[in-house]
């Protein structure tokens, strides 16, 4: 993976970098329908290589994008301000399903104006059931679009 900004170094507007999460919570021992998902909110990520990967819980993938339809898009705001980094617009989004029970993966597209990194923020509702693994080809190799597996489904088997 790449080494990435901690939180507190150069990100997020004080309070955004991490909303919805704890600095630890992405790292806590945590199932399906637990209060804390297994996304990180901060370190680094892994460059997604398709052809079916295996994808892991608890990993940021950089170039992999989720297919499956969301059932919750979160865009940055100007009320938030704008991010001073990629990395804090990522880690924002991962605490947002960290945060959320119904949340098993998210997407994050990343976009950069004059005055900063903002964001759309996709949430999902599966991730190995009703094929919410699948993810767009043509994303491979993005380097403004990030996924991971927060939690996975209590009843996960396959054709569930």
């Amino acid at each position: 993976g790449v080494a990435l900004a901690a939180p507190g170094a150069p990100g997020a507007p004080a309070g955004a970098l991490l909303r919805g999460a704890s600095p630890g919570q992405g790292h806590a021992s945590a199932g399906a329908g637990s209060a804390g998902g297994q996304c990180p909110t901060d370190g680094s990520y892994t460059d997604y290589a398709g052809h079916g990967a295996q994808q892991s819980l608890g990993v940021t993938y950089r170039g992999l994008d989720f297919s499956h339809k969301r059932y919750k898009l979160v865009n940055t705001d100007w009320s938030m301000g704008r991010f001073t980094s990629k990395d804090a617009v990522v880690w924002w989004c991962a605490g947002i399903c960290n945060g959320d029970t119904k949340c098993m993966t998210y997407t994050v597209h990343t976009t950069f104006d004059y005055s900063g990194y903002s964001g759309s923020c996709y949430l999902h509702k599966y991730w190995l059931c009703d094929y919410g693994s699948n993810f767009v080809a043509k994303s491979v190799g993005s380097t403004s679009i990030f996924s991971a597996a927060c939690r996975k489904e209590k009843d996960a088997k396959p054709g569930c």
